[in-house]
C-alpha cells in the first residue's frame, strides 16, 4: 500500500459545521436539504445561515434518526410546491459543489464489493486526490468520497447540466477502472444523498467519520475534466423522434414524466411498479439502456426500500428485449401499439405502464 493511502486510515476530528462550511460557500445559491427516510421529515437549510442548518440536522440526530444531505443544492420551492415527500430530482438542482463517489465495501452478501483498503489504493491512483473521504459505517466499511469544487458550479441550463452530469458519470466510471474486477454501484447522479460528517449512524452505533479532510484542496471544473477521456459519441437511437426534438430533450421530457411517478414499495406490487416504469423509459420514450438507468437511478431513491442497481439493470435488459415500436410517447401515443402476439401479462404490464 501507498505512503498516501496509509496516511488515510485515521479518522480525524471534523465537527459537523466545519464539514458544512466546507461544502457550502456563504454565497452557494439554492437550498440545503438534509432529510430522514422513515419516518420521512425535511429540514431546509441556506448557505448564508450554515449554524441554523447544523442545529436541525443534530436536532434529527439527537431524536436517534439517520439523517442524509443532500450534498448539492436544489430548488426548494419548486420541490415543495409540486408536493413531492423526494429529495428532489436531477432537474431542480441549483448547483453541484463537489463530484461524489459513494463506494461500498466487502461484506454485503451477493455482491463483490472492494475491501477498504483496496477502495483507499484506488483513490490514491486517481490522478486527483479527494479533498474528503469520510466513513459512513463499519470501520472497516464503505467511503463516501468528495472532490470539492473551487466554486459551485452553477446549473443555468440544460446544457450545463448535461455537462456536469457528464464529468461526474465519466469520474466515477475512472475510478471503476481503479477497482476492477471489483464491483462499483453508479453513484454519480446530482441529487445523491450522503450521511454528514459528526452524524450517528444508527445502524451500526457509529459516528461518521472523516479519514481525510482537506477543504482547501479544491478543483475548478476544467482541472477535472482536463483528466477524463473524451464523452462517448451518442449512440443511435431506435426510433425516429420529431423533428424539433433532441436527445437532450427527450431525457428532460423522460425525467419530468418519470418524476411524477410514485416509488415502488416492497411486498406492494414494487416489481411490476418498477417494470413500469423501466418500460416507459425504454420503450415509450426510446431511450438506450445507459440513458434510462441514470433516470432510473434517480426514480429508485424513492422507493422503500431501494433497489440495487442489478436488480435494475436485469430489469432494464428485459424492457430493451420487448418487441415493438418505440417512443410512441414522444409523438402523444398514451399507451403501447397492440401486439396480439405478446402475452397477455407483458401486454397488461405495457398497457398500465402507459395509463
Amino acid at each position: 500500500m501507498s505512503t498516501s493511502t496509509t496516511a488515510t486510515t485515521a479518522a480525524q476530528a471534523v465537527t459537523l459545521d466545519a464539514y458544512l462550511a466546507a461544502l457550502y460557500p456563504a454565497r452557494t445559491p439554492g437550498d440545503l436539504l438534509a432529510y430522514v427516510k422513515e419516518p420521512f421529515c425535511r429540514r431546509w437549510g441556506v448557505a448564508g445561515n450554515l449554524p441554523a442548518f447544523a442545529r436541525q440536522i443534530r436536532a434529527l440526530d439527537t431524536e436517534g434518526l439517520d439523517v442524509y444531505l443532500t450534498v448539492n443544492t436544489l430548488d426548494g420551492r419548486a420541490i415543495r410546491q409540486r408536493g413531492s415527500a423526494t429529495r428532489g430530482t436531477e432537474a431542480e438542482v441549483c448547483a453541484v459543489v463537489a463530484l461524489v463517489a459513494d463506494v461500498d465495501a466487502a461484506g454485503k452478501p451477493g455482491h463483490d464489493y472492494p475491501p477498504q483498503a483496496r477502495i483507499l489504493q484506488a483513490l490514491a491512483d486517481m490522478p486527483l486526490r479527494a479533498s474528503i473521504i469520510v466513513v459512513s459505517g463499519r470501520a472497516d466499511g464503505g467511503l463516501h468520497t468528495y472532490w470539492l469544487l473551487r466554486e459551485p458550479f452553477i446549473v443555468g441550463s440544460e446544457e450545463d447540466r448535461r455537462r456536469i452530469k457528464s464529468i461526474s458519470e465519466r469520474w466515477q466510471r475512472l475510478l471503476k477502472t481503479k477497482l476492477a474486477p471489483y464491483e462499483l454501484d453508479s453513484t454519480f447522479d446530482l441529487v445523491r444523498v450522503l450521511r454528514p460528517v459528526a452524524t450517528t449512524n444508527h445502524k451500526y452505533g457509529t459516528i461518521v467519520q472523516a479519514l481525510v479532510f482537506q477543504p482547501g484542496r479544491r478543483y475548478a471544473v476544467e482541472e477535472l475534466e482536463a483528466q477524463l477521456p473524451p464523452p462517448p459519441a451518442p449512440r443511435p437511437v431506435s426510433y425516429a423522434p420529431p423533428s424539433a426534438a433532441d436527445p437532450g430533450s427527450i431525457v428532460s421530457r423522460a425525467r419530468q414524466y418519470i418524476g411524477k411517478i410514485p416509488g415502488a414499495v416492497s411486498g406492494s406490487g414494487g416489481h411490476d411498479a418498477t417494470f413500469h416504469v423501466v418500460c416507459v423509459l425504454v420503450l415509450g420514450f426510446g431511450l438506450p439502456v445507459d440513458d434510462a438507468f441514470s433516470i432510473l437511478a434517480e426514480w429508485n431513491e424513492t422507493c422503500a426500500p431501494p433497489w440495487n442497481e442489478r436488480d435494475l439493470r436485469h430489469k432494464l435488459a428485459d424492457a430493451a428485449k420487448q418487441p415493438g415500436e418505440r417512443g410512441y410517447l414522444l409523438h402523444g401515443q398514451q399507451e403501447p401499439p397492440a401486439r396480439p402476439d405478446a402475452p397477455t401479462i407483458t401486454r397488461l404490464v405495457l398497457q398500465e405502464a402507459f395509463a
